[in-house]
């Protein structure tokens, strides 16, 4: 009963200092954010001689957006996320906590009896079913849906609702609208043709 209530004062005590790294509310007042979105037409056009897709934004409207921020030069880029560093020591720590997990169950001792078997089992066959289950749900859509070319065009392609891929982006001087040139493979004609 006395080592409950030691760990118990423990929690606790470690308790106190998480929450002391929460900042506190900001009570300055904020400006009411600006609109930075301008209106504008889209042209997408297919050329069989691209060899990528490209976004060309006429110079005036990128001008215009920059002036919607309220600054006269072009703001800066903020890059942030998860570094691959943090990712390697995520994975190094969580596989070491499931290595010394198992090593601490199967040396205490409790797993020895007939119950204890059966709840690793049962514990196993569980995490078995939930990897299956997270794998299947992660499958990556088809290749075509990952690049940008005349084939996104097609109704096989429409029914994914998105598209992604690499694309240039051109700054353009005597162009009226923002154009998307995507690259228009042709298609090797077939036997029936």
């Amino acid at each position: 009963m006395y080592k409950k209530y030691l760990v118990l004062l423990a929690v606790l005590l470690f308790a106190v200092p998480a929450f002391a790294d929460i900042a506190r509310p900001d009570r300055t007042p904020k400006p009411p954010k600006k609109e930075t979105a301008i209106d504008s037409r889209l042209t997408i056009r297919l050329d069989k001689d691209a060899k990528e897709a490209r976004l060309i934004i006429p110079r005036s409207e990128l001008k215009g957006l920059i002036a919607q921020l309220g600054t006269d030069e072009m703001p800066a880029v903020k890059v942030g996320g998860i570094s691959q560093t943090q990712t390697i020591m995520g994975g190094t720590l969580i596989s070491l906590a499931i290595l010394f997990g198992g090593v601490w169950a199967f040396r205490s001792g409790k797993l020895a009896t007939r119950s204890g078997k059966v709840t690793a089992s049962v514990a196993l066959v569980l995490a078995g079913s939930a990897m299956t289950s997270l794998v299947y749900a992660n499958i990556a859509p088809p290749l075509e849906t990952r690049s940008i070319k005349g084939s996104i065009f097609s109704p096989a392609i429409q029914k994914y609702k998105f598209v992604s891929g690499r694309i240039k982006l051109e700054v353009g001087e005597d162009e009226s609208a923002p154009t998307l040139i995507v690259p228009d493979p042709t298609v090797s004609p077939t036997p029936a043709e």
